[in-house]
């Protein structure tokens, strides 16, 4: 029960990381190619400035979330699997280093809308306000999902090396890397989000419905 409960957890965690990654993500939309008067008006809307502050903390959100269900598989892949502890330090490592890209970004979305409606400081200038999205485009989009692939390129190959995790969610998992890698090669990897939010809803599935007990899961 012990086992069970903690996969429980795990599962739920897996799950708001998904809602709060795809709620980071829908509610900012800031102007893409947009002329200067368009981009200098969005970031001038209150609403919108506030929306870059609720989506700060929903990422931030989201980095912690992600901690749960991955010290938990991993945890359970070292337990289990002599086999996995290589693939699942490897992706301990990079799941954690992703968790900090999600904060790093997080305080990079944040801080206009931050600076200008609780500190009153005056809004940058147009070159300030597009050097600081596509920064954090470079950093999430190119760091952040590479990082991520990574984490699930370990565990799906320890999900098919072993029986700690179901040979479907290692064969979903290497599908979703290869849509990562892809979103990569065109220099877009914000594309890749998708990717990641149906790997974790199939994970919180797995840690939901197959309890990584000391029974072999199958």
């Amino acid at each position: 029960m012990h086992h069970a409960r903690q996969s429980r957890v795990a599962s739920v965690c897996a799950l708001l990381f998904t809602l709060m990654m795809f709620l980071q993500t829908a509610m900012l939309n800031v102007p893409f190619r947009a002329s200067d008067e368009k981009l200098l008006k969005w970031w001038d809307s209150s609403a919108n400035q506030m929306t870059s502050i609720l989506s700060m903390y929903a990422l931030c959100a989201a980095a912690i979330l992600f901690l749960v269900p991955l010290n938990h598989v991993v945890y359970r892949l070292r337990e289990r699997e002599e086999g996995a502890t290589p693939w699942a330090n490897f992706s301990h490592g990079c799941g954690v280093a992703f968790a900090a890209v999600c904060v790093v970004d997080a305080g990079m979305r944040g801080a206009v809308g931050r600076m200008v409606r609780i500190d009153t400081e005056p809004l940058p200038d147009v070159d300030t306000l597009r050097f600081a999205t596509g920064l954090g485009h470079a950093v999430f989009g190119v760091g952040g999902m590479l990082l991520a692939g990574a984490t699930i390129l370990g565990i799906s190959i320890a999900a098919l090396r072993t029986h700690a995790l179901p040979k479907w969610f290692g064969v979903l998992g290497l599908a979703m890397v290869v849509g990562i890698a892809v979103a990569e090669a065109i220099v877009f990897g914000m594309l890749a989000i998708p990717a990641i939010l149906i790997w974790t809803l199939a994970l919180a599935f797995v840690l939901w419905r197959s309890p990584m007990s000391p029974s072999t899961v199958r």
